[in-house]
């Protein structure tokens, strides 16, 4: 069932990449929750946007929604 709405919305579903672990190294510790640190990473590499409320991750460069 998850899948089928992943996939009827078009959303796809992104691995674990060097890249991502790269521009991880690269953040400043500004959040120290390591996955909101992968999600900040992870958009930054694939120029995506966040959707969040978390005041920590606005403090980055990062493009946001909410």
């Amino acid at each position: 069932m998850a899948i089928q709405i992943l996939n009827e919305n078009s959303f796809t579903i992104l691995g674990m990449e060097r890249l991502y672990v790269h521009q991880l190294s690269h953040l400043p510790i500004i959040h120290h929750d390591p996955f909101d640190r992968m999600l900040i990473s992870t958009a930054l590499v694939e120029e995506m946007r966040l959707v969040t409320a978390d005041q920590s991750i606005r403090k980055y460069d990062v493009s946001q929604v909410w």
